[in-house]
C-alpha cells in the first residue's frame, strides 16, 4: 500500500546553509489586464454560461479572475517547537516533523496565494500561509506589490484576511454559492504554484462533503475535493465555477511520498468562508457556538457493542459540567441523531454544524438514550478551550500486573506527565508496554494508546484500569481511546 499523506500547499523556501532544490523564491511576471475589471459585473446567468463554448469561458474567466488572484511573500521566524511559525507548518505538512533541534530561531520565506475580495484591498488567504508572519508581501498580476497586513485568522478553518497598505482601487472577483455546486461541475483553479504566479488549471468538483481528513489542520472540515491540478503555492487561492464566482479556497492536497498533485484537491467551500471573512473583517476574531461535549464516532463494530441499528450518528463519551449540553439534559452514552433539524452521521458534520451558528444561538437537538429518541433544544454558548479534569497527582512507577488478562504495561496519566503523552485529560492511563500474547497489542493497540475509559466507567489512574479490566473478564466491552489526539471507540474482547 502506498504512503498516502494530507500535506498543505503553501509552498516554503529555506536558506540554511544547504538550500532545499525547486523552492526558490521567484516571482513570476504574467500580462495584466490594464482596465479595471469590477468581477461582480462579469458574473454570468446559468443560460448565459450555456451560451458559450468552454473556450471562450476560460478565456473570460482568466480576463476577469487573474488581476484579482495574488501572490502572498511570507517572511517569518521560525522556531523548533512548530507552534509559531511557517517553516514547522511547512514541515509537518510536508514529512511530518520539524528536522530541527534545541532553541534556535531563522527567518524562513514563503509563498502562497491570495484573492482580492473587495475594491479596498481585502485579501482572504489560508491561515497555514499567513501564520508567524513578521512580513508579507502581496504581488498582483501586473507586476505591482503591495506591503499588508493581517486583519484577522481562524485556524479552524485555516482562513485568514489580509488589507493591503495602499488607497488603490482594485479588481475583486465574488464568492458564489458553494450549496448549488454539484459533484461533475467544472471549476478552475488559479494560484502560484512552485512561484509560477496566476498559473490557470482546470477540472471538476469530485465529491462534495468531504471529512475526517486530518484532524491536526482543520477542526472544521466540510471539503470540496476536485480533480484540479493543485500544488505547493496554490494555498489560498480561488477555485471558480463557470460564472466566474468563488466557490471554494484551495486549502490542502492528498499526496503519496509528498509527490505533488495526483489530481484530489481540497478546498474550503465558499459558504463556510462568507461568514468567518465577514467576523474577521468586522472584529479581527471569529465567535462560534458550543455545546460542551466529547464525542466519538460510531463504527460498525462500536454500533453491534452498543445493539444500535446504525452506525450513524455521535456518540458522546463525557459531557462538561455547567455547559450548554449539561443544560439540556444531555448524557454520556446518549447518541446524537440530528443537531438543527439536520441529520447528522459523523463527529465532523456536528462541529461543522455547531461553529457554524452564534454563541447563545438555540437549536433543535434529537438524541438516542435507551433505544428511545429524545427531543429537546440546546443554547449555546462561546466557543472555549475546555477546563481538563482533575487526577491523579501522584506520577506512579511503571509496574506490570502479571494477573491481567489483559497482559499490558500502563502509567497513569497525571498533570506532570499530561503534556509528555499529549493527553487531553489528568487523568486515564497510557500504555507503555505489552507482552507478546497481550490481546490489546493482537487487536491493534498501540504503546503511547491513552485509555479513558472502559464501558461506562472513568479510568482515573493504573489502578482503577486493572481493577475494571478485571471486572470485564470474559466480555466484550468498549474502550474510550486517544490516539494523534483523536477518541475512538474500541470493542475489546477481554479474556477470561
Amino acid at each position: 500500500m502506498k504512503n498516502l499523506s494530507i500535506v498543505g500547499i503553501f509552498s516554503l523556501n529555506i536558506f540554511l546553509g544547504v538550500l532545499l532544490a525547486g523552492l526558490f523564491f521567484y516571482k513570476g511576471k504574467s500580462e495584466g489586464e490594464s482596465a479595471f475589471v469590477n468581477a461582480q459585473n462579469n458574473v454570468l446567468s446559468d443560460s448565459e454560461v450555456s451560451g458559450l463554448s468552454l473556450q471562450k469561458n476560460y478565456n473570460r474567466i482568466a480576463q476577469i479572475a487573474n488581476p484579482a488572484v495574488v501572490s502572498i511573500q511570507v517572511d517569518a521566524i521560525a522556531q523548533d517547537d512548530g507552534q509559531n511559525a511557517a517553516v514547522d507548518e511547512f514541515f509537518r505538512r510536508f514529512f511530518g516533523q520539524s528536522p530541527y533541534g534545541g532553541e534556535q530561531k531563522r527567518m524562513i520565506h514563503g509563498t502562497g496565494s491570495g484573492f482580492l475580495i473587495s475594491p479596498n484591498g481585502y485579501v482572504v488567504t489560508n491561515f497555514h500561509v499567513v501564520k508567524g508572519a513578521k512580513k508579507l508581501t502581496v504581488y498582483l498580476n501586473e507586476d505591482k506589490q503591495y506591503k499588508a497586513a493581517v486583519i484577522g485568522m481562524d485556524e479552524k478553518t485555516d482562513l485568514a484576511l489580509l488589507k493591503l497598505k495602499s488607497n488603490d482601487s482594485f479588481n475583486y472577483l465574488n464568492f458564489g454559492d458553494s450549496d448549488k455546486i454539484q459533484v461533475g461541475d467544472i471549476v478552475v483553479a488559479i494560484g502560484n504554484p512552485f512561484n509560477l504566479a496566476h498559473t490557470f488549471t482546470t477540472g471538476v468538483v469530485s465529491a462534495k462533503g468531504r471529512n475526517n481528513l486530518d484532524s491536526s489542520i482543520n477542526s472544521v472540515q466540510d471539503f470540496i475535493q476536485t480533480d484540479v491540478a493543485i500544488n505547493p503555492g496554490n494555498s489560498g487561492g480561488p477555485l471558480i465555477n463557470l460564472k466566474g464566482e468563488v466557490v471554494g479556497i484551495n486549502s490542502m492536497i492528498l499526496s503519496p511520498n509528498n509527490s505533488g498533485s495526483i489530481g484530489i484537491g481540497f478546498s474550503i467551500p465558499s459558504n463556510i468562508a462568507k461568514n468567518i471573512i465577514e467576523q474577521l473583517k468586522k472584529s479581527g476574531k471569529v465567535e462560534r457556538g458550543h455545546i460542551g461535549i466529547s464525542m466519538a464516532e460510531i463504527t460498525p463494530e462500536v454500533a453491534k457493542a452498543l445493539k444500535l441499528k446504525s452506525d450513524s450518528g455521535v456518540y458522546i463519551t463525557s459531557v462538561m459540567e455547567d455547559s450548554p449540553a449539561q443544560k439540556a439534559g444531555l448524557k454520556q452514552g446518549d447518541v446524537i441523531l440530528s443537531f438543527n433539524k439536520k441529520k447528522i452521521r459523523n463527529s465532523s458534520e456536528l462541529i461543522n454544524e455547531v461553529y457554524s451558528l452564534p454563541p447563545d444561538a438555540t437549536v433543535p437537538i434529537a438524541i438516542l438514550r435507551d433505544k428511545k429518541t429524545i427531543e429537546t433544544n440546546v443554547q449555546l454558548s462561546k466557543d472555549s478551550v475546555a477546563a481538563q479534569a482533575e487526577g491523579d497527582d501522584e506520577n506512579e512507577n511503571i509496574q506490570t500486573n502479571k494477573n491481567n488478562p489483559l497482559k499490558v504495561s500502563v502509567e497513569t496519566i497525571t498533570a506532570k506527565n499530561a503534556k509528555k503523552y499529549k493527553a487531553p485529560y489528568n487523568y486515564g492511563v497510557v500504555i507503555v508496554n505489552f507482552s507478546e500474547d497481550s490481546p490489546l497489542l493482537q487487536q491493534g493497540f498501540e504503546a503511547g494508546d491513552i485509555i479513558t475509559r472502559i464501558a461506562d466507567n472513568l479510568v482515573k489512574d493504573k489502578a482503577a484500569f486493572y481493577s475494571l479490566a478485571k471486572e470485564a473478564a470474559g466480555e466484550e466491552v468498549l474502550f474510550y481511546v486517544i490516539r494523534d489526539r483523536q477518541l475512538r471507540l474500541v470493542p475489546v474482547d477481554v479474556p477470561k
